[in-house]
């Protein structure tokens, strides 16, 4: 029998049709995708996930372009458990790789595996103050700058005021304290991002409560040193002057974060040093993830959760800015 060239080897569907199935996967649930194109479930699986494989195959090619490394997480299960590293290049804009946990040792064998241009070519690597990533970085990549992400930082200081609000408003006369209901994001909150509701909550806050004003302050005048300062040597002076008027407060929650601070300060700073990278996109992405887990139920199966995450937040994105095929 004469084959045709469109045709796979052992499929009986052309390349394009499958291509089609695949390309409607990234957009449907492969069980929609069956009983849209009236296909048995596992034929739409078995095509997805061969061209998925292949496509996965090709971006793990791209290892060697990587100059800024993100890792970051994702929980997979709810309460902030299980946690799955997340691997990206934070200048390509795509993620790299999903690791099956994220424990210093498998972070650090995935780090040392490599390739060799690869870890030549990585000048920074952006992470979060979880030390496995920290002790991991340092001992694959040792010539490489660590960068603490800020948004992160930032994270801890807003979970720091949150809860010295809270010590705040319980002491508050009950008819002020009642006023404060629905105000839990108030300061906490980007003031770019308010509505006028917030806004107007914010500025009732400030005037009935000057200590929430003074952390509300703070907030803000940490904010701007990592707007506005250009070098880290200037950084580190604002820092300082900041962190005498925290320590002013004697509070213990603000305290804390003062100790993480100072814990970090060398990496922290470097994200001066780095012109400014940040996690952010990793952070945008982790959202995305979020969706692909809801949207599929879960992924109870490890491998088939990164498959998906690896095609629509790594080769996709890939694929946006390259000449990239789905086919070989």
């Amino acid at each position: 029998a004469e084959k045709l060239e469109s045709v796979y080897t052992r499929h009986i569907y052309t390349n394009r049709y499958e291509q089609k199935i695949f390309e409607n996967c990234l957009e449907n649930t492969i069980m929609n995708v069956s009983r849209s194109e009236n296909l048995p479930y596992d034929c739409v699986r078995g095509i997805y996930t061969r061209i998925a494989d292949i496509c996965i195959e090709h971006l793990m090619t791209f290892k060697e372009e990587i100059e800024i490394l993100g890792i970051d997480e994702i929980s997979i299960r709810k309460g902030h458990k299980n946690f799955q590293a997340v691997i990206s290049n934070i200048g390509g804009g795509y993620v790299i790789d999903m690791l099956p946990d994220r424990k210093k040792s498998t972070v650090l064998k995935y780090l040392q595996n490599l390739p060799k241009r690869a870890k030549q070519r990585i000048v920074f690597v952006s992470i979060d103050m979880w030390e496995g990533y920290f002790t991991a970085t340092q001992e694959a990549l040792p010539n490489t700058t660590i960068v603490i992400d800020r948004f992160h930082v930032m994270k801890n200081l807003n979970a720091a005021i949150t809860r010295c609000r809270r010590e705040i408003q319980r002491n508050l006369p009950k008819e002020i304290r009642d006023k404060y209901k629905g105000y839990r994001w108030v300061l906490v909150k980007n003031e770019e991002n308010m509505e006028e509701e917030d806004i107007a909550k914010l500025e009732l806050m400030k005037k009935d409560c000057p200590e929430l004003k003074h952390l509300y302050e703070l907030k803000v005048q940490f904010q701007d040193i990592f707007n506005h300062s250009r070098k880290a040597e200037r950084a580190d002076l604002k820092l300082k002057v900041w962190e005498k008027k925290v320590a002013k407060l004697n509070d213990p929650n603000m305290d804390v974060f003062l100790k993480l601070l100072n814990n970090w300060r060398e990496w922290i700073l470097n994200y001066f040093v780095s012109k400014k990278v940040t996690n952010a996109f990793v952070e945008g992405m982790n959202n995305k993830i979020k969706v692909i887990k809801r949207v599929g139920y879960g992924y109870r199966n490890k491998m088939n959760f990164r498959r998906k995450v690896l095609i629509e937040c790594g080769y996709n994105n890939l694929k946006k800015s390259k000449k990239l095929i789905f086919l070989r």
